[in-house]
């Protein structure tokens, strides 16, 4: 039923027009200015663009730690550890990486990580993901981190595939936008955000 109205509603800002769509992917992206921060965190769940991102800020030395998020299936390496070996081989030292191989959600990333975290006495961190899921992503994570003295600042992929002001024109990126609207909402009224 949810997905019905999610796209019942985009149906009609479509007929509205781009501004308004515009308006709903602006939305999704938060976007800080990279500070220096303890770690940067890396969620998986793409190609391979949040990776190289996240590599760019550790070589840019926003970070002295790289946390790699994101389990796999039972029998086969997790996404962390499959996002661990390109980070080697993109030259991030192995000694400078962590991984959550755990989590099978973006609010299990936000629960494992803060553990991970609290572990190794880091206080700070660049949190990486799409542009689309950022919005939800950076939600999660404040809520996982509340009370925990750990700062997490947002910075999305510069992703040459989702735009906010161009989403609803591909099929790819309208339904990867309008599944994440549901999940924002869905994350809402559970109380995860």
């Amino acid at each position: 039923m949810l997905m019905v109205v999610l796209v019942a509603s985009v149906a009609v800002l479509l007929w509205q027009g781009p501004h308004l769509l515009t308006a709903i992917g602006s939305f999704l992206v938060v976007d800080d200015r990279p500070t220096r921060a303890d770690a940067i965190v890396v969620l998986s769940g793409d190609t391979g663009a949040r990776l190289e991102q996240g590599v760019e800020l550790f070589r840019q030395g926003y970070a002295q730690w790289l946390i790699l998020v994101g389990g796999g299936q039972q029998g086969s390496p997790s996404a962390a550890e499959v996002m661990s070996r390109q980070a080697r081989e993109m030259g991030v030292p192995p000694s400078r990486m962590m991984t959550v191989e755990r989590s099978t959600s973006t609010r299990e990333d936000a629960l494992y990580t803060r553990d991970l975290m609290a572990q190794r006495g880091l206080k700070s961190a660049i949190l990486v993901t799409s542009p689309y899921h950022e919005r939800r992503a950076s939600l999660t994570f404040a809520k996982a981190f509340e009370g925990t003295g750990v700062s997490v600042s947002a910075y999305p992929v510069r992703d040459d595939l989702w735009h906010p002001d161009s989403w609803w024109q591909q099929d790819t990126t309208l339904r990867l936008t309008i599944i994440e609207l549901a999940k924002l909402l869905y994350y809402k009224l559970n109380g995860y955000i």
